[in-house]
């Protein structure tokens, strides 16, 4: 406080305080749609050395507040450090943030957040963007998927914790290699996409790029396993998240886009045909039991196919813990997936093949529990190691709910399965 002088107090608090008096004060009343106030994170949270700054971005929530009850429409924004613009931006100030830990917020999903709230006519009266790592006593358990188990922040990493059970968890209990639990390439996706937002990075996932499975989460006793998700800022706009079941042993990874998915543009189509019933065989060697059992019928032919799938409700494959905060439709994933096995299959010369890899997956519609849905599967080629294809699924509506481009089958050998 001893370095505060008045003059600048009266230098900070004035143009966001006696500005936005004035500029109200200029503007006729009833030709006023709307307000919205830049404050910034400090008017909620404080700052060292910050307290004249805190003031006024915590006066300007105030009078835009006071007006908000008058009936106009207004909003403040109180702003986590962007990327690339703004005052932290300036390398005195990104220098001193960077050695506490701070994450910057991409200029594209700064724009993404203030557009969201403007399309949705702003319905709060303030709105805070920050990091987890900001606010650890305010990160609400319900943004958190329901698999979470710990976040823990890192300089340049957050690490988050999830704990699966194959006794309990259905989503491995009716996922079954030669007899033995197996973690589904859906939900080892889902893995990624709820530690990236349990880390912050993002509100909601919609895209993610490279998704690999290095190596398989496999259960071969009923003792629980531990993954660890770290995640860390990689290309603008993006994430790398990297789970590993062992100190030094990678299980899966891949890159998630903190920005929204840009449009699946492909239609809907119907096949010439009736689809054959899907029929699940019990002696498999990859089992599907009824969380799983999505595909009820396939056409196919030289191109891929269409597959018919029913959704079912969210928390049956997410039991016993429910799918709060789950982003991706774990179940239909897997119906897709299993829809392109049986091509592989049937036109590929008995190839029993599985998923190691997704190029690009993107989720742009959540399905209805019990929503009739049809998948457009196109076959890229193979050679001896594997198979690729492209997969559309579209709601009854026609809507799409999600795109995946590139997935890689690899043919599984009898004996590296039960190795």
């Amino acid at each position: 406080f001893e370095k505060k002088t008045p003059e600048g107090l009266a230098a900070t608090l004035g143009p966001k305080c006696v500005g936005i008096e004035h500029l109200l004060a200029a503007i006729d009343p009833a030709m006023l749609e709307a307000v919205v106030g830049f404050g910034s994170t400090s008017g909620r949270l404080g700052g060292h050395g910050q307290a004249d700054y805190s003031l006024a971005n915590d006066m300007l929530a105030k009078i835009l507040g006071q007006r908000r009850r008058s009936g106009l429409r207004a909003t403040v924004f109180h702003w986590h450090a962007w990327d690339e613009v703004g005052m932290a931006s300036r390398p005195e100030s990104r220098f001193v943030l960077e050695q506490l830990g701070l994450t910057f917020m991409p200029l594209a999903e700064g724009v993404r957040r203030f557009m969201d709230e403007i399309e949705a006519g702003l319905p709060e009266a303030e709105v805070l963007v920050t990091e987890p790592a900001c606010v650890p006593d305010a990160v609400a358990t319900a943004r958190q998927g329901s698999l979470v188990q710990e976040v823990t922040a890192g300089v340049s990493s957050t690490d988050v914790m999830f704990r699966l059970d194959p006794t309990t968890d259905r989503f491995l209990l009716d996922h079954r290699q030669f007899g033995r639990p197996l973690l589904a390439a859906a939900m080892g996706a889902e893995l990624l996409a709820q530690a990236v937002i349990a880390a912050g990075a993002c509100g909601r996932v919609e895209e993610l790029r490279d998704f690999t499975v290095e190596r398989p989460i496999a259960f071969p006793t009923d003792e629980s396993r531990q993954v660890r998700v770290e995640v860390a800022a990689a290309a603008e706009g993006t994430v790398e998240a990297v789970g590993w079941v062992a100190e030094h042993r990678i299980a899966i990874r891949g890159v998630v886009s903190t920005c929204a998915a840009s449009p699946i543009v492909e239609q809907p189509s119907e096949p010439p045909l009736p689809c054959n019933p899907m029929v699940y065989a019990d002696d498999a060697p990859l089992w599907h039991g009824g969380a799983f059992r999505t595909l009820t019928g396939l056409f196919l032919d030289r191109s891929g196919g269409w597959g018919r799938l029913v959704a079912p409700a969210a928390d049956i494959v997410a039991a016993p813990r429910g799918a709060a905060g789950w982003t991706v439709p774990v179940a239909l994933l897997d119906g897709c997936i299993v829809a392109c096995g049986v091509y592989s299959y049937i036109l590929c010369g008995l190839r029993v093949e599985v998923p190691v890899k997704f190029e690009r997956l993107r989720i742009t519609s959540r399905p209805r529990s019990g929503e009739a849905c049809i998948a457009r599967l196109l076959f890229r080629g193979n050679d001896p190691r594997e198979s690729i294809y492209d997969i559309v699924l579209f709601g009854d509506d026609g809507r799409a709910l999600l795109a995946i481009n590139g997935l890689h089958l690899a043919v599984m050998a009898a004996e590296r399965g039960h190795a």
